[in-house]
């Protein structure tokens, strides 16, 4: 599993792969797209699956319950890949903030302190 959000090119080898594995043909998938009421065209899927149309979010979440799996699992990505970017933007922030105070310190001190 990665930590970078995934291509579309990715992403479409992912869902080849995965149907693939499940033994469906795109006919078993488009049916199941259909009663989920999802309606798109064979070439629409093979276009997905080979990178020439990106998914569409409703898309791609129907599919992740035609194959039983998570959005995360479907697009190949750690089911706690939300919680590490999240995670790594507050410490990028926290470091900036320790700069900045840092700075207003120094500007604060007295200039004969450091004598």
């Amino acid at each position: 599993m990665t930590n970078v959000i995934p291509t579309a090119k990715e992403i479409g080898q992912r869902i080849l792969s995965v149907r693939n594995s499940k033994k469906m043909s795109r006919r078993d998938v488009l049916e199941g797209l259909k009663k989920l009421g999802i309606p798109m065209f064979e070439t629409s899927l093979r276009r997905a699956e080979t990178e020439a149309q990106p998914l569409r979010i409703h898309e791609a979440i129907a599919l992740s319950a035609i194959y039983e799996m998570d959005l995360y699992e479907l697009c190949g990505l750690d089911k706690d890949y939300h919680v590490d970017v999240a995670r790594r933007a507050l410490e990028e922030q926290a470091a900036r903030l320790r700069e900045e105070l840092a700075e207003i310190e120094e500007k604060l001190r007295p200039e004969n302190e450091g004598q």
